[in-house]
């Protein structure tokens, strides 16, 4: 039986396009799940591992739908070799386990895409550094109350030398406790 599996990473992407190429490429069942490829515990992944039988082929329209790493691809593409069933890429050429051309190959597109994303990771981390030198604050500003206005750390202070606990002060700025504790802990 011909098995396809589509993944798109999260719930606003489409699965459309993959699925219509892996029915336009004889697959009889399509396993599809919305979730990221960085996780392995994909339960449409397992549950399509778990059913393969001997002479299955297993079809994905492109690498990075089935897996993020080189070694967590290499790990799949094992599981299926280990049933006894065959794997291809439709969109990566060559890409056809039954072959040592194909295993070649797909050892060399798993490494491709391990390099594309971890240089993604990288301008990612580039431009979050120039973001950071031109002074951009990323996550929760650290001392905002609950309406959303800015805690002046010089009240929490004050407060506190008058003999309040963190939770009063929190409870009187109404904020929570983390901002108060925060400036308490940068005076001591």
């Amino acid at each position: 039986m011909i098995k396809g599996y589509a993944r798109v990473s999260t719930f606003g992407q489409s699965l459309d396009g993959q699925i219509e190429i892996l029915k336009r490429n004889g697959c009889e069942k399509i396993y599809m799940e919305k979730i990221s490829g960085k996780d392995r515990k994909r339960p449409e992944l397992e549950r399509m591992l778990l059913e393969l039988g001997e002479g299955d082929t297993v079809k994905i329209t492109k690498l990075d739908r089935l897996a993020r790493s080189n070694q967590d691809l290499l790990n799949v593409v094992s599981e299926i070799e280990g049933k006894k069933a065959q794997f291809i890429s439709i969109n990566d050429p060559g890409i056809d386990t039954t072959t040592a051309p194909g295993r070649f190959m797909l050892q060399m597109l798993g490494a491709v895409a391990e390099l594309e994303r971890s240089m993604i990771n990288d301008r990612m981390e580039a431009g979050k550094e120039i973001a950071r030198r031109k002074g951009v604050k990323f996550g929760r500003p650290s001392l905002k109350a609950k309406s959303g206005k800015m805690l002046d750390p010089k009240v929490i202070i004050e407060k506190h030398n008058k003999g309040m606990s963190a939770r009063s002060i929190a409870k009187d700025l109404e904020c929570s406790i983390t901002p108060v504790l925060k400036v308490l802990k940068e005076i001591r």
